[in-house]
Order: C-alpha cells, then sequence, then structure tokens
C-alpha cells in the first residue's frame, strides 16, 4: 500500500493528511496538533472569507501561484466542508469564523476526522532530515526513527509565534536541499517609522488611505483604521498594507490620505470658508486636535495662525499634504510580533498544479513554508486549506 507521511499538525498538515491516500503518517514535533491554528483570529477562528474566490488572488503576495489551489478547493467549498462535518459557522463582515467562536472546535473537528480515516499520528517528532536519493524521497528521519514513504508532504509553517512549534525548521531542511529560500521576514506586522510621532501615540483613525511606494513606485493602497505607537504605527490597514513591504527597505515610504473623503479643492475650500478660524481648527475635526497639531508643526506651519492670514497658494499646499503625507520606513517588528511569516520557499520552484516540489520527485509542499502570504480576515488559513488539500489530493 503507498504510504504518504505528513509532516506538520497545523491546518496545512492536517488538510493534506485527510485528503492523501493509502496508509497516511502525520508526524507533529509538539505534543499536540492545530496549536497555531487554536490561536487565529485571536482565538476564534477566522477560517476564510466570503470575498468571491475570483478576486481571492488580489489578497496575496504571490498570488497568482495560489491560482490552481484556490479555485481546487475554494472558500465555498472550505465552507460546505465544515459545515457538513457538524461545524455551525457565523459571518461578521464577510469574515467566516465558527459559532462558538472557539478556534479549538475546528481542530477538535480535525482530529476526529483524522482518527476516523485511520491516520497514524505521532507527537514529539522532530524532523531532522529528509530521506532523498537520485533526486526522489524516500522518507523523513527524526530523532527516534525512520519514516520511509512513497509521498512527503512538508507543512511545517513559518516562523511567527514560535511558540506553538512554527520555528522554521522545514524550511531549513528544504534549503539543505537545494530549494532556493526567500529569506524569512514579518507580515501582519506593525511598522516603525522615521518620523518621531511618539507625541501621536494611541491616536486611532478610522478611516484613512495607506499607499505603499519604493523608490517612489506605488505598491499596494490600502483603506482602514490605523493607530499611531510610539515607534509607529499600527491598526488594521496598516498590518495589511505590511504583507506587500518589499526585503529591501531602502527608500521604502508610506504616504498617509488623512482625509480621504475630500479631494484637495474640497479640503481648501473648507479651510478658506472658516473665515477668522486658527488654522488648528480649520483642518477637518474628525482628526484629533494632537493630531491637527502636529500635522501643520510638520508642514513648518503654526497651528495659532488665522485662515485669513494664510496665503491661499499655502493653503492648497496643505491640502495637497493632507492627501499624501509621506512618512520613512525603517523597519518592521520582528517576526515574534507578526501575525504570518513573508519568505520561504521560492514558488518558482513548485509545481502550483500539484504542490510537488520541482527539485525533489514525490515531495509536496504546503502552506505557510510557501513564499505566499494574504491580508488577514480568513486568507491566510484558506490558503493553508487549499494548499493542503491539493498537496494530499496529488
Amino acid at each position: 500500500m503507498k504510504r504518504t507521511v505528513v509532516v506538520g499538525g497545523g491546518a496545512a498538515g492536517m488538510m493534506a493528511a485527510l485528503n492523501s491516500s493509502g496508509e497516511v503518517i502525520l508526524l507533529e514535533k509538539t505534543d499536540s496538533l492545530g496549536k497555531k491554528l487554536g490561536l487565529t483570529g485571536n482565538g476564534r477562528g477566522n477560517i476564510t472569507n466570503l470575498t468571491p474566490i475570483n478576486e481571492f488572488l488580489e489578497y496575496y503576495h504571490n498570488g497568482k501561484f495560489l491560482k490552481k489551489a484556490l479555485f481546487t478547493f475554494t472558500n465555498e467549498d472550505l465552507i460546505t466542508f465544515f459545515t457538513q462535518q457538524g461545524l455551525s459557522l457565523k459571518v461578521e463582515e464577510k469574515k467566516i469564523f465558527p459559532a462558538s467562536d472557539r478556534a479549538k472546535d475546528i481542530v477538535k473537528l480535525f482530529e476526529r476526522l483524522l482518527v476516523k480515516k485511520g491516520v497514524k499520528i505521532f507527537f514529539n517528532q522532530k524532523v531532522i532530515d529528509l530521506i532523498v536519493s537520485d533526486a526522489k524521497i524516500l522518507g523523513v528521519r527524526t530523532k527516534d526513527n525512520d519514516y520511509f514513504a512513497d509521498k512527503v508532504v512538508i507543512a511545517t509553517g513559518g516562523a511567527s509565534f514560535p511558540q506553538t512549534g512554527s520555528s522554521g525548521d522545514g524550511i531549513l531542511l528544504l534549503k539543505k536541499l537545494g530549494h532556493n529560500i526567500i529569506p524569512l521576514r514579518p507580515a501582519l506586522v506593525p511598522l516603525k517609522l522615521k518620523e518621531k510621532v511618539a507625541d501621536l501615540s494611541g491616536i486611532s483613525l478610522n478611516n484613512v488611505d495607506l499607499t505603499l511606494l519604493s523608490s517612489g513606485k506605488k505598491l499596494k493602497t490600502k483603506r482602514g483604521p490605523i493607530l499611531f505607537t510610539h515607534f509607529g504605527v499600527s491598526g488594521p490597514a496598516v498590518l495589511n498594507l505590511s504583507c506587500y513591504i518589499p526585503q529591501n527597505l531602502k527608500e521604502v515610504e508610506i504616504k498617509i490620505d488623512f482625509c480621504p473623503e475630500y479631494s484637495p479643492e474640497e479640503l481648501t475650500n473648507l479651510m478658506i470658508n472658516a473665515g477668522n478660524k486658527i488654522l488648528k481648527n480649520a483642518l477637518p475635526l474628525k482628526l484629533p486636535e494632537k493630531l491637527r497639531e502636529w500635522l501643520l508643526i510638520h508642514f513648518g506651519l503654526n497651528p495659532g495662525n488665522t485662515v485669513k492670514a494664510t496665503a491661499p497658494k499655502t493653503l492648497r499646499k496643505l491640502s495637497e499634504a493632507l492627501k499624501a503625507t509621506p512618512f520613512t520606513l525603517v523597519d518592521t517588528l520582528p517576526l515574534e510580533a507578526a501575525y504570518v511569516t513573508a519568505g520561504g520557499v521560492e514558488v518558482r520552484e513548485i509545481n502550483p498544479s500539484t504542490m510537488e516540489s520541482k527539485i525533489i520527485k514525490g515531495l509536496y509542499l504546503a502552506g505557510e513554508i510557501i513564499d505566499c502570504h494574504g491580508e488577514s480576515g480568513g486568507f491566510n488559513l484558506q490558503m493553508a486549506f487549499s494548499t493542503g488539500f491539493l498537496a494530499g489530493k496529488s
């Protein structure tokens, strides 16, 4: 009988094990399955998103590579899978959660299904080597045993949430076999800015536009809430924008449109019509007073000057500046503070139709170990489930 060994008991690994045929062995380096899965969505388990599947690719780094996997096992397929297994779901702003608000209920469901299928699960089995001959996988080696197999699926994750066992081990093994590894870095992570914004720490805005640029070239724009911190910016829009930050942070900047609901002309007219008001109070009052003061000083203006004493040309420049205030990105918070890992095995070395390695025959990859990552909202778990499903079926 054909034997498949799956390495990694997270979302991708469990889905791969469920969908592999023949004898299936699942190796997990910790003492339980789905540790990281149990933490997702702040412990609530945001499993996927109701965004139409043909729009999904826009929410990923290297989204084109994921097309086959996502269309083979779609968000609707995933929802059907869970509901048919008796897991009640609910929707919040397109995000899908277990009705219980417990991500651990997802893990329990997988545990039950794996046992029912007859998957042999071995815990505390850290894989220390891959057994290969003539560019073909023969099995895996742990400190305790050799597990020989016809096929092997590596689904060991990235390096975020290291306390769950996700520490990049599998990536090192694949590098040793000749796979090119895009350096691991944080994604879905707060950003550090060159500008001194400590005075703004704690200020949140519900609706701004953030544009990421590299050497002046626009990479991505996201709209949503942001939060200023003592070191830079955080919040949902910032975390999602961080997914598109290039490896080289040289000449990377973020432009913030503080008033996306106004055109520059409308902002200028708003201030001109303020009459005798001081500049600080002529800006849109939706911006907190401390932020209004900071911005005016940042632009070289006196917040206490009156509108009438300010030249119309200056007001126009101020309006344009409020629509695209530049900030210089110097760094992100470390991987330990990130929700997902950017980087991993280069996608050009993986067959997108099967998830099989193009370097080692019979070796398949799934989940965060691949150089793909998505925005928040269920996109990363969908990627894990879809690539795991396709690797297992293949």
